[in-house]
């Protein structure tokens, strides 16, 4: 909020004490002179200042554009086609993978049934989320740029009943407080509020993580994302702008 400022009259030269004399008008002052030129030994000063905090945004995501800019087609995208093909993207990688993994866990049909009938739900919003590093075991890309983190499609503590056959994933949750399995771009997480199950009706907690690209976020919260379109091209979403004639 401004100040407020007490409006007491304008002073004039009377008003002054006899013993102190007007202030001379500062001579230098040129109207058409830049205030810029007043000041040399300031700008000076402060060149060197800018130039530290200059840098260069995205570096990882530009290393990642310059390996496959001669392989490939890139395509800038809006937010909302990239917000859509991503959607697009992790349900269809959920239709041709979960399914499979599902039944190599020896998941009741019904228990797969009432996952996909949650996914479908959330599916019209779900969460798209940076998570961790991308490694070479899980790289959705011909070359691996360490810096980036996966872009992720998740679906949260959705409940599944499993049956008594599973003795080995209860084992491990009470061991270790979950159980992982991953394959390809498709990673399954479950999970149990009591480590030691009473029945094995008692359904488990299952978050679904669908790998969709890479992300990179700058100091101040830009995001810079790429991923693989339809056609085989890839899509470059960003915050602020990057050159793809790097």
């Amino acid at each position: 909020m401004l100040e407020q400022v007490r409006r007491v009259g304008n002073f004039k030269a009377a008003d002054l004490p006899r013993e102190v004399e007007p202030v001379k008008p500062y001579p230098r002052i040129n109207p058409q002179q830049q205030r810029q030129e007043d000041y040399p030994q300031q700008d000076a000063q402060q060149k060197p200042n800018a130039n530290k905090t200059t840098r260069r945004r995205f570096t990882a995501m530009r290393e990642l554009i310059e390996e496959l800019k001669n392989q490939t087609r890139i395509n800038r995208v809006d937010f909302n086609t990239a917000n859509q093909e991503l959607i697009d993207l992790g349900l269809s990688i959920a239709e041709e993978e979960l399914i499979n993994q599902l039944l190599g866990l020896k998941i009741p049909l019904t228990s797969i049934e009432g996952l996909i009938k949650q996914m479908r739900q959330q599916s019209a919003s779900p969460t798209l989320v940076s998570d961790r590093n991308i490694s070479a075991s899980a790289n959705p890309f011909p070359v691996l740029i360490a810096e980036l983190a996966e872009y992720i499609m998740r679906f949260d503590d959705l409940p599944v009943v499993m049956s008594s056959q599973h003795n080995d994933i209860f084992d491990e949750i009470s061991k270790n407080g979950r159980f992982v399995v991953e394959h390809n771009r498709l990673r399954l997480n479950f999970t149990r509020e009591s480590t030691i199950p009473t029945t094995p009706e008692e359904p488990l907690s299952l978050t679904i993580s669908i790998q969709l690209g890479a992300i990179e976020v700058d100091e101040d919260g830009r995001r810079a994302i790429l991923y693989q379109r339809p056609d085989q091209s890839y899509g470059l979403y960003s915050d602020k702008s990057i050159s793809l004639s790097i």
